[in-house]
C-alpha cells in the first residue's frame, strides 16, 4: 500500500558570511516558510549569525526583515566600513554591541526557538569556536568581528574574530548541533575587480576576500543542498540601497531550487 502523504521536508540552515550580501538570507528563509520546509537548526557566520540568530530567537522573518532593512543606510555603511584606524575599530565595536543590546537584549542562545550556533575564530590560536550557549549578543558580536572593520572581540579570555575565516558557510557547525540535512547559503561571491590602486590595506582586504571566497566553495560542498549567489557588479553602497532586491533574489532562487 502506498503512502499518499508526503513527509515534510526538513533542513538545517547554514547562513554564510558576506557582509551586506547577507540580506539574501532573509529571502531564503521567507521562501522556505512559504514552501512549508521546516528549518530544524540554524548556523551562522558573520552576517549569517545576525539574520540567523534573530530568526532563531524570534521565529518571525518578517520582523527580522523590518529591523534590518529599516536601519539608517548611512549608519550601516559607517558601522561596517573598513576605512578605519584601530581606535575607531574599538568604538565601532562598542557601537555594534549597543545595537545588538537593543535587538536581542539579554536573550540566551538557549532561549532561541530553533537550535542555533554561531561561529568565530580565536585569532591567537586559530581555533574554531562554536557558540552554542551564553548570551546571543556575545555570539553574534564575536562572529561579526570582521578583520579591518572591528577590533577582535575579547570574550572569556579569548580574542575572537569573524567566523567566516573558519567556516564561511557553517555547514559543519549546523550539523554539530544536530542537523541531519543542511541547506548551505553562500553569499560570499568573488571580490569585485576594481581599478583601485593596490596598497597594503587594499591588498590585504582583497587577499582576505579571495581566501574566504574559496573557503566558502569548499564549505558549500559539505551541504546536501546549497545556494550560491554572485554579486560581481555590486559594491557595499549598491547592496544597502538595493536591500529589497537582495531579499527578492534569495526568495526567487530558493523557490526555484525546491519547485
Amino acid at each position: 500500500m502506498f503512502n499518499i502523504f508526503h513527509s515534510k521536508q526538513k533542513y538545517g540552515l547554514a547562513l554564510g558570511s558576506g557582509g551586506f550580501k547577507g540580506f539574501v538570507h532573509i529571502g531564503v528563509i521567507k521562501a522556505l516558510e512559504e514552501l512549508d520546509i521546516e528549518v530544524t537548526h540554524i548556523g551562522g557566520s558573520s552576517i549569517g549569525s545576525i539574520v540567523g540568530g534573530m530568526y532563531a530567537l524570534w521565529g518571525n522573518i518578517d520582523k527580522v526583515e523590518e529591523v534590518l532593512l529599516g536601519y539608517d543606510k548611512k549608519k550601516l555603511l559607517d558601522m561596517f566600513s573598513s576605512d578605519i584606524g584601530l581606535l575607531q575599530g574599538v568604538f565601532k565595536g562598542e557601537s555594534f554591541i549597543e545595537e545588538l543590546d537593543k535587538l536581542v537584549g539579554n536573550a540566551s542562545i538557549s532561549d532561541c526557538l530553533t537550535p542555533f550556533v554561531a561561529v568565530s575564530v580565536d585569532i591567537n590560536t586559530g581555533e574554531k569556536i562554536y557558540h552554542t550557549s551564553g548570551l546571543l549578543r556575545d555570539a553574534i558580536r564575536a562572529s561579526c568581528s570582521i578583520p579591518f572593520v572591528f577590533k577582535p572581540y575579547e570574550f572569556n579570555g579569548r580574542n575572537l574574530v569573524d567566523g567566516g575565516l573558519a567556516e564561511s558557510v557553517p555547514v559543519e557547525a549546523t550539523k554539530s548541533i544536530g542537523a541531519k540535512k543542511v541547506l548551505g547559503v553562500n553569499v560570499q561571491g568573488f571580490p569585485q575587480n576594481t581599478d583601485d590602486k593596490l596598497n597594503l590595506k587594499t591588498l590585504s582586504e582583497r587577499a582576505y576576500s579571495a581566501a574566504v571566497y574559496h573557503l566558502s566553495i569548499k564549505d558549500s560542498e559539505l551541504a546536501e543542498k546549497s545556494l550560491l549567489f554572485n554579486f560581481m557588479d555590486m559594491n557595499s553602497m549598491d547592496m544597502v540601497d538595493n536591500a529589497e532586491d537582495l531579499v527578492q533574489m534569495g526568495y526567487k532562487e530558493t523557490i526555484k531550487m525546491f519547485r
